[in-house]
């Protein structure tokens, strides 16, 4: 079977063109892709990027997807990661939870929570902070493999992905 035949095969299972986010995409696809027939058969991000009919204008997207996608694929342990896959990992990562933290503000608005969230905003900033700056302390908990029961909690929320949401907000809520 032919890369593009197995794309469309993919693709037909997956169902990516009905999803909204690409962190669904890439989730989806990780699943997928588990099986060992399917486990490389992206060669580089355009490819990934192709797949999953992300735009060129989108490149930053796509390049934080596919690197997520390859980091989750393989099941690397945090331990054994080099230094720069740690930072590449939380710079997707802290943008993932960035957009996490947004989302919680959005809600809250609409009055659908109301949650005390001051040390869930400074790990969330510590965590977008690596985007910049590789010396920051959550980066050097990552490399020692030191996160906390909730560091991890948050973590876990974007791999297991947005259908999760509310079971996650909930324990982050009751474990505050």
């Amino acid at each position: 079977m032919d890369n593009l035949s197995i794309y469309n095969e993919l693709k037909k299972r997956v169902g990516c063109e009905n999803k909204d986010t690409i962190w669904d995409n890439a989730r989806l696809i990780y699943e997928q892709c588990y099986d060992k027939k399917y486990r490389n058969i992206f060669s580089n991000q355009q490819e990934f990027a192709d797949y999953l009919g992300i735009t060129k204008g989108r490149v930053s997207q796509y390049k934080y997807a596919y690197e997520y996608f390859l980091l989750y694929q393989n099941r690397i342990d945090l331990r054994i990661l080099s230094v720069e896959q740690v930072y590449t990992l939380y710079r997707t990562v802290g943008s993932m939870l960035f957009d996490f933290f947004n989302w919680v503000e959005k809600e809250k608005k609409k009055s659908l929570i109301n949650i005390g969230l001051k040390e869930t905003k400074r790990l969330i900033e510590e965590y977008h902070n690596c985007i910049f700056n590789k010396n920051s302390t959550i980066m050097n908990k990552v490399y020692n493999y030191m996160l906390s029961e909730q560091e991890k909690r948050i973590i876990d929320f974007y791999r297991i992905g947005t259908n999760e949401q509310r079971e996650y907000i909930n324990k982050l809520i009751n474990n505050e």
